[in-house]
């Protein structure tokens, strides 16, 4: 049986000082089922909101309510 890629504490912060230091700055990190990391550099944006929350928002401002 394969064992599974395992990152300690240790090696995260070193692998986030190098990309820091390259002027990268990462987002998050996933831990994938079959142990691989895939890092996102890209910041989720501020607005949580899907087309359907705005919709029904608007709605609402229409109508009298909320």
């Amino acid at each position: 049986m394969a064992r599974r890629p395992f990152m300690r504490p240790n090696d995260l912060r070193t692998a986030l000082a190098v990309l820091k230091e390259a002027g990268v700055e990462p987002a998050a990190l996933d831990i994938m089922p079959n142990g691989t990391h895939r890092w996102h550099f890209t910041k989720p944006s501020g607005d949580d909101e899907d087309d359907l929350d705005r919709e029904l928002a608007a709605f609402e401002a229409r109508h009298g309510h909320g």
